[in-house]
This record gives C-alpha cells, structure tokens and sequence, in this order.
C-alpha cells in the first residue's frame, strides 16, 4: 500500500487497511515530535513532497517487494 494524503494520518485506520490474513506482518513507524527545538517552542511539522517523483519511487518500492 502507497498513498499521499494531505490529511493527517490516524494509524488505527492505516493498520486496519492494511489487514490482511494472507500477509505475514504490518509494519508501521509512528513518530512523535517533542514541543521545543533549541529553545523555540514546535507548534507542528509540515511535509511536502514532489507528487510525481514520490508516486513514482512508491511504485518502484512496491514492485521490489513483490
């Protein structure tokens, strides 16, 4: 599974999508962000990605696990 959202994303239902019982394990990296990065206060993280080239390097990855 790939996917670009531009929502945040609720693990509970990223690991219930990816239930499968033919599958032999889910992995999933949830990080947390501390409030304060030398000495100024973090209010939030924003990511941005090149769509093609992200979608692109997605499909690469997939297709070399399966």
């Amino acid at each position: 599974m790939f996917r670009l959202t531009t929502v945040p994303i609720d693990p509970t239902t990223l690991r219930n999508a990816a239930d499968n019982p033919h599958a032999g394990a889910v992995s999933i990296f949830e990080g947390l962000v501390r409030n304060h990065h030398e000495g100024r206060r973090v209010l939030r993280l924003e990511y941005e990605a090149h769509r093609a080239v992200a979608e692109k390097e997605g499909r690469r990855i997939l297709e070399e696990a399966t």
